[in-house]
């Protein structure tokens, strides 16, 4: 029995030791490593897309980041406008898809007209604007992998715009903080979920 005992105490001793670990690495490198990354692509991604400043800030999860404001036209039209891509943070992910699009109950018309306003890189604005492309291969200058117009309305206006990167071709910077990710003993999912989860915790008290 004093056996059993003993070996419960040493046990919960080691998971607590484990925890108190998990929950150090969890604050003091993958949230910040993780919020690099974020602000460093979207630095990045500038060369395909303006995110405009002054806009709220991006929800971000463990799996994507998303950025949402309002584009107004000369006309003082209004449109919402969405872009997200995915974080890339698991192992083993070896593509960022970045993704422009209306808001669900946009007018197809309006987002059309801010295009210009919003798409930095003129081989991708040139296809969403020309109802007869749909995609075009890699770009030297802006460094995705390929882009496509993944939505029309009605055959004819640009509603959804995707770019691929690969994290192979990203500045050396995002690869060494993507590094950084990687070297560590535990799953990033389980570390990420652990920082919130304390978060959570200590928010409710």
């Amino acid at each position: 029995m004093k056996k059993f005992i003993l070996t419960a105490i040493i046990g919960a001793i080691a998971l607590l030791v484990i925890l108190i670990g998990s929950a150090y690495y969890s604050f003091s490198t993958i949230i910040p490593t993780t919020k690099a990354i974020n602000r460093d692509l979207a630095q990045y991604f500038s060369k395909v897309v303006t995110i405009p400043n002054g806009i709220e800030p991006p929800v971000q999860t463990f799996d994507q980041t998303i950025y949402q404001w309002e584009m107004e036209t000369p006309q003082k039209e209004v449109v919402g406008v969405k872009l997200w891509h995915n974080t890339a943070f698991k192992k083993g992910e070896d593509t960022i898809k970045l993704t422009l699009e209306k808001e669900e109950k946009g007018d197809p018309s309006i987002f059309s007209k801010v295009l210009p306003a919003v798409v930095m890189d003129k081989g991708s604005l040139d296809v969403a604007q020309d109802s007869k492309q749909s995609s075009i291969d890699a770009s030297a200058e802006a460094s995705y992998k390929n882009f496509k117009v993944a939505e029309r309305f009605q055959n004819d206006k640009a509603t959804k715009l995707e770019w691929e990167f690969r994290k192979d071709n990203l500045p050396q910077n995002i690869k060494e903080e993507y590094k950084k990710l990687e070297s560590l003993p535990l799953p990033i999912g389980f570390l990420y979920a652990l920082h919130n989860y304390v978060v959570d915790a200590l928010s409710s008290q």
